[in-house]
């Protein structure tokens, strides 16, 4: 929005990047998505991102939220009986208590990556 706003003020693509902090390259997208669009639709219509394309997300923020609490705890709290989960056994873990139908090993490591997961400081409880 700010850079329909300040490109109304005739900059520089290079100086309106600079002064609003984005890529130069989304500049133009902007501004000829609001010259093509309807002058009747509303302006938060107008301004609103279009739809994404992709699938959507097959876990939800509630399932991640289960899952990181499971990998919190101690696996021998669930029969598991070993020290600190590994990703087979947690993975594992999260499908027997039906968290998730089904994930894979790699999307539940890389998921732990993301949260900085340390497995040795994560088993509290």
């Amino acid at each position: 929005r700010l850079i329909l706003l300040v490109a109304e003020e005739e900059l520089k693509h290079i100086e309106i990047s600079k002064r609003i902090g984005i890529v130069q390259s989304q500049i133009p997208q902007w501004i000829k998505r609001w010259q093509e669009a309807n002058k009747e639709t509303k302006v938060e219509e107008r301004l609103k991102d279009r739809p994404r394309s992709g699938r959507k997300a097959r876990i939800t923020a509630e399932q991640w939220c289960k899952i990181m609490a499971l990998a919190c705890e101690k696996p021998e709290n669930h029969g598991v009986p070993i020290t600190h989960w590994r990703h087979s056994t947690l993975t594992a873990e999260i499908i027997k208590q039906g968290i998730v139908d089904k994930i894979s090993m790699s999307h539940v490591g890389e998921f732990l990556k993301k949260q900085n997961y340390n497995p040795i400081e994560a088993s509290i409880g």
